[in-house]
């Protein structure tokens, strides 16, 4: 049973609200969710909690970009997270959060400094929405699911993985909807095994749900304003930002 002091609500209904900008608009935000529920609750919670707002904000995003998503990307990575979704679940018997947050963070600011020099490289390249590489594929799909199971924490992976292959920012944002859409469904099982999905989640969500639908027309209003170039800076920025928390 949770028991939610006033603050603790007034945090969870922001979270709702900003899993919705994530879902239409920023996808960088949605690693700021994480921590912001484990301050309302344990981390271990957070975790069954997180998962039926998000699975309600992909079902929004994807009736939104249901003709955006490039499937060629998506495709080659679901068989991969799915296989990091498995091991995620065993590890989480296993793994303290002190061992995964540096873990996590670690791998993503190694990710980050990658794309970073890919771009240096490349500089001036339109987006044109590149190869996608199958190893690339492999090990992005891999470390993705296995985080999100872990921490609902795959935003930042992903997001380096599309960007990437240089797409458009509606692009980008329809096929990380569908994406999320497909695993956060795979996951369900696996959360409810662990004892994290229960009734009481389920109603919080349905509470959520309208806070959830105005976080998507926000995000889906900031989008139109930023530019591709104003799209990719933000979300580098807030996959570094996310990841550097994690090691506090």
């Amino acid at each position: 049973m949770y028991h939610f002091t006033l603050v603790s609500i007034i945090l969870i209904v922001f979270s709702g609200l900003l899993v919705g900008i994530t879902k239409t608009g920023i996808p960088g935000l949605g690693i700021l969710v994480v921590p912001i529920l484990a301050m309302a609750m344990s981390a271990r919670q957070s975790t069954g909690f997180m998962l039926p707002m998000l699975c309600a904000g992909d079902l929004m995003a994807v009736i939104v970009y249901r003709r955006r998503a490039r499937w060629g990307f998506m495709l080659r990575l679901l068989p991969f997270a799915m296989i990091g979704v498995v091991g995620g679940y065993f590890a989480m018997t296993v793994m303290s959060d002190a061992i995964f947050k540096p873990f996590l963070a670690s791998s993503i600011l190694l990710i980050l400094v990658l794309d970073a020099v890919r771009r240096l490289r490349s500089r001036g390249a339109a987006p044109s929405g590149g190869k996608a590489n199958l190893v690339l594929a492999a090990v992005t799909g891999i470390l993705a699911g296995f985080f999100t199971m872990m921490a609902n924490a795959a935003g930042p992976i992903m997001s380096l993985y599309l960007l990437s292959m240089n797409l458009p920012k509606e692009d980008f944002v329809g096929t990380g909807a569908w994406f999320y859409f497909f695993i956060n469904l795979f996951k369900l099982p696996f959360s409810a095994a662990q004892g994290l999905i229960t009734v009481e989640t389920l109603t919080w969500t349905a509470m959520l749900i309208p806070v959830i639908l105005a976080g998507g027309a926000l995000g889906l209003f900031v989008l139109k304003k930023l530019s591709d170039k104003g799209f990719t800076v933000a979300i580098q920025a807030l996959t570094a930002a996310g990841a550097i928390k994690l090691f506090f």
